[in-house]
């Protein structure tokens, strides 16, 4: 146990001061001053220890690595036979583990965790390991053992979990600690090989080593998605530590929203390093809206812990675009119901580009003013049930020279719209005419869309005639 105590020191300050003068009597005052100093008590626990390959009667194929830890990932396998196996257990003193590997052989691995508390009243730092009295003050560092006194090492041992440097509160547990074990090529075959694991603490206070501190780059994330549609590319943020030269920053993010994810989740950095981590977005299931989350980046040792990474989704309704044709038209000369022309496919598929293949009304529009000489457009229909964003009437015609100008309603579904009059310029001359459907119109629901049509209409007698080149009502709209 290391423990460190602080008895309550009294302070006494006596000060006095003697003047003298002529004529004068000498006069003195005592100054006291009293106070305390105390601290609690340094103390902690190993609480548990586990490994992969526990004896009989829980007996498991043994695991197997090469020297050095080396190969890719993950570094070991399991063999199969089950010849070796190891014990490892918390000591008469808490703060000591003892690892016992039997009837072991070369390439023989375990990986071994270990759990401690903080039992003391002051904050801790675990400072350093002791590996069978060698020194270990950071992850990711191997020490290598001769345990039989040959003068050949018989194990390497590999921290492989951060835990230097981290505070802890009074009562806490510690995170979980690991360290993988390998038996060498030099070992002999079928021996026992023990060793023992200490962590050496310090007062929160007294620590030297140094801490990193969490840099984010960026700090802030957008994206953005329809409904209905895929998941937006995921982004990356870079995960850095800018702490001093041995710090270790041991990095855990988290979010505050289920539609939000990171991976890694957690990492351990050395000082200037860095790694990326890669935020996605699931939109299933999520409405048409715009969605804010945090995504926390904490490691309880660090300088400025925690730092976050703000993200925003905005989720739009997908919007579809479409160019309407007219679909049906009537070509009325007269009041009676056989005083038309039904547009053939041949003559609509005239009106479906603006490239001087047009089409001309069949009969003269003889009088003025008069309702039943017009020709009229219906157009295709759009999903039911959209929501119109925006409708816009476009048409290109030209007049004959007894045509002064002309004149247009619009059918809702329900009624005729005003008449728009048009002025045609000179005989001859293509005209191109743009009308704000939704606005101008009321046209603002697919019902209206899908039962819209246009009447064309000239005003001015004398066998008028007009040449229509090109209608179309071009609609945007979400589902």
């Amino acid at each position: 146990m290391r423990d460190i105590r602080l008895a309550v020191l009294p302070v006494l300050l006596v000060a006095g001061m003697l003047l003298t003068g002529v004529a004068f009597a000498h006069w003195s005052e005592p100054l006291l001053l009293t106070g305390s100093v105390a601290t609690g008590e340094l103390d902690w626990q190993f609480t548990n220890v586990g490994h992969l390959d526990p004896g009989p009667p829980a007996s498991v194929p043994d695991y197997h690595c090469r020297d050095n830890f080396e190969g890719p990932p993950p570094y070991y396998w399991m063999g199969d036979k089950d010849v070796g196996y190891t014990q490892a257990a918390i000591t008469s003193d808490p703060h000591v583990i003892e690892v016992i590997l039997n009837n072991v052989y070369p390439s023989y691995f375990n990986s071994i965790s270990v759990y401690f508390k903080n039992t003391g009243t002051v904050p801790l730092i675990i400072e350093e390991a002791l590996i069978d009295g060698h020194v270990v003050m950071g992850w990711n560092e191997k020490v290598r053992l001769d345990l039989n006194g040959d003068g050949e090492n018989d194990l390497e041992i590999w921290w492989r979990a951060n835990i230097f440097g981290i505070q802890l509160e009074p009562g806490d547990d510690g995170p979980q600690t690991s360290f993988w074990v390998h038996v060498l090529q030099g070992a002999p075959r079928g021996a026992s090989l023990a060793f023992t694991i200490q962590l050496i603490a310090v007062q929160y206070n007294f620590s030297e080593h140094p801490k990193p501190t969490i840099g984010l780059n960026p700090t802030s994330l957008t994206f953005n998605a329809m409904v209905g549609g895929p998941n937006p590319s995921p982004q990356s943020v870079t995960v850095s530590n800018t702490g001093p030269a041995g710090s270790v920053l041991s990095w855990t993010a988290t979010d505050d929203a289920a539609w939000l994810s990171e991976s890694p989740a957690s990492g351990i950095l050395g000082a200037g390093a860095s790694e990326p981590m890669t935020v996605s977005v699931d939109i299933s299931g999520l409405p048409a809206g715009t969605y804010t989350a945090t995504i926390t980046v904490s490691d309880p040792n660090a300088t400025n812990s925690p730092q976050t990474v703000s993200v925003t989704l905005n989720l739009q309704l997908a919007t579809y675009s479409e160019n309407l044709h007219p679909n049906e038209g009537v070509d009325r000369w007269g009041s009676h119901s056989g005083d038309c022309w039904i547009l053939t496919a041949e003559n609509l598929n005239l009106l479906k580009a603006s490239d001087n293949n047009r089409y001309r009304e069949n009969k003269e529009w003889h009088e003025k003013y008069e309702d039943h000489r017009y020709i009229e457009f219906g157009f295709e229909n759009i999903p039911a049930g959209a929501t119109v964003l925006s409708a816009v009437l476009k048409f290109e015609w030209q007049r004959a020279s007894s045509v002064d100008n002309a004149r247009l309603s619009i059918w809702n579904g329900s009624s005729w719209s005003s008449y728009y009059y048009l002025p045609l310029p000179s005989p001859n001359t293509d005209t191109i005419v743009t009308l704000d459907l939704k606005t101008g119109y009321g046209i603002d629901t697919a019902a209206e869309v899908n039962n819209l049509r246009v009447r064309f209409q000239a005003t001015d007698g004398g066998g008028a005639y007009t040449w229509h080149d090109w209608v179309e009502v071009q609609v945007t709209y979400t589902l």
